[in-house]
């Protein structure tokens, strides 16, 4: 043991069963091991290392034996702790499993029970609990106390003939169950909460955006709601002038930081801008953009304008500076739209290349992924309104090979690589991109894909290579995949095979790093 700080007793259950035990000197834990039920988290471990991530980096670090039931562990109360626990193979040092907590506090007053969902590392595992609706067309926010919001979409028909709009619901991730089938009801939800084509935005203060979409009849939804993770309710803002904010669907939106230019320094936002309006009775596509301050809890900018008007496009901060974002890809009245625009929340501008940049996407896309990497934002997949596509591109600023959009070359891709539309993209803490099912569309022949492949940079994303990992255990297309704590993601609804077609899924995906 090492030298106390001062003692609390953390007592281990590995599995979900209660663990009855005497309180420690100052701080209790109790940490539950979930795991998925078709997937043996366990084989293979000979040994757990659990890792108590403390506040300025002080961290506590202990090796137990699978079988243990009890662990004393030096330390002090502290907040915001997270722990991780690893299973460690034979060879002492090859982490075959692993789960992270969201953060807690040691209090010396009351016992702590932590959960955290234990699961195989890089690998897909599918949830016991199914989603209360199959849904596609969806938006999934992840929420602070590991659970998360599924808002939307539709459960019957396709991409192009959506039907039978079922209304919101909460997933708990660790007891693998929605609100639907809980105990208590899910969240009231006021205003219209069936829409398709609508943003989900995740504020940093554990509030979600609800904003824009069109209802069951197809007509554009003007309610605005703030979702409140705190109390689990719903609010209907409408501290805002109707007039200035257009009500829309199938537009872009994004969390970000805008400087206020009174001298505060950096604000909280979310950033909204393109997408479909109504105008004279017909649908045409917008380049306004609105930004929505979540400290006010209104939209405070209601003039922004992109320069090329589109929908189905992406909009992503830079992982060096979230003050600005970029708006990528998607489709403009004339086709689909290759110019890029950077945004930083006082208006648009298309990107001013230099070197051997370029100012726009040289293969224009929709249905795509944007990712913040190191140094830029990474583009992946899409369809061209008739197929699939397959050359990733990289916005890179100010590098050494210049400024604008560059092509990756891909100097090696295994047998089985595919291009993607409506594609599971996360960037993993290796740095690797996993790139996973999606579609592989050939003008009108459409084939749901379950593989999946790791993208391994070379030279800041100027070269890459393609290699096969593990599949995902399902065919399935234009999920909603929300990044978790610590990068795992949670993948559900999309679209599936099904026989004679394709089907809604209400199926619960995770992939653990």
């Amino acid at each position: 043991m090492r030298p106390a700080l001062a003692a609390f007793l953390a007592v281990i259950a590995l599995g979900c069963g209660e663990v009855e035990h005497v309180p420690g000197l100052e701080s209790t834990l109790r940490l539950r091991i979930h795991t998925p039920p078709y997937q043996d988290a366990f084989d293979g471990v000979s040994t757990l290392r659990l890792t108590l991530i403390l506040p300025e980096g002080r961290d506590e670090i202990v090796n137990l034996d699978v079988s243990a039931t009890e662990l004393f562990l030096d330390g002090s109360p502290a907040q915001g702790v997270v722990m991780l626990l690893e299973g460690v193979g034979v060879d002492g040092q090859t982490v075959i499993s692993s789960g992270r907590s969201t953060p807690f506090d040691l209090n010396p007053t009351e016992p702590v029970e932590v959960n955290l969902l234990f699961a195989r590392k890089r690998e897909f595992a599918r949830l016991l609990g199914d989603l209360g609706h199959a849904r596609f067309g969806h938006t999934a926010a992840a929420l602070p106390n590991g659970r998360v919001l599924i808002f939307g979409g539709a459960s019957q028909g396709d991409l192009d003939a959506p039907g039978a709009f079922p209304p919101p619901e909460i997933y708990n991730l660790l007891t693998q169950k929605s609100c639907v089938f809980e105990e208590e009801l899910c969240p009231l939800f006021p205003g219209a909460d069936r829409r398709i084509g609508h943003s989900a935005t995740s504020t940093s203060d554990g509030e979600v955006l609800i904003f824009g979409g069109e209802d069951d009849v197809f007509e554009l939804v003007e309610e605005v709601l703030l979702f409140d993770a705190s109390t689990d309710t719903f609010e209907l803002k409408d501290n805002f002038n109707p007039a200035d904010v257009e009500p829309r669907a199938y537009h872009a939106a994004v969390g970000f930081q805008f400087d206020d230019k009174t001298g505060g320094g950096f604000r909280d936002a979310v950033l909204i801008a393109g997408g479909e309006v109504d105008s004279a009775n017909k649908r045409v596509l917008t380049a306004n953009g609105l930004l929505y301050d979540t400290q006010a809890q209104t939209f405070t900018r209601t003039e922004l304008c992109m320069v090329h008007p589109r929908r189905g496009h992406t909009l992503t901060t830079f992982r060096e500076d979230h003050s600005r974002v970029l708006a990528v890809g998607g489709e403009g009245g004339a086709g689909l739209v290759s110019p890029a625009e950077i945004s930083d929340g006082d208006g648009f501008w298309v990107v001013e290349p230099g070197g051997g940049g370029r100012d726009g996407l040289l293969t224009p896309r929709i249905n795509h992924s944007a990712l913040p990497v190191s140094g830029g934002v990474l583009v992946l997949g899409g369809d061209n309104l008739l197929d699939s596509v397959d050359d990733p591109e990289i916005f890179l600023a100010g590098a050494a090979q210049g400024t604008g959009l560059f092509t990756v070359q891909i100097m090696a891709a295994h047998q089985e690589h595919s291009p993607r539309r409506g594609l599971i993209a996360a960037e993993l803490p290796s740095g690797e991109i996993l790139y996973a099912g999606g579609e592989r569309l050939s003008v009108f022949d459409r084939e749901i894909l379950g593989s999946a492949e790791v993208l391994q940079a070379e030279e800041g994303f100027i070269t890459a290579a393609f290699s096969q990992t593990a599949p995902i255990g399902q065919s399935l297309s234009f999920p909603a995949v929300t990044v978790l704590e610590g990068g795992a993601l949670l993948i559900t609804g999309g679209m599936k095979p099904a026989s004679g077609g394709f089907e809604p899924s209400a199926e619960i995906w995770y992939y653990n790093p």
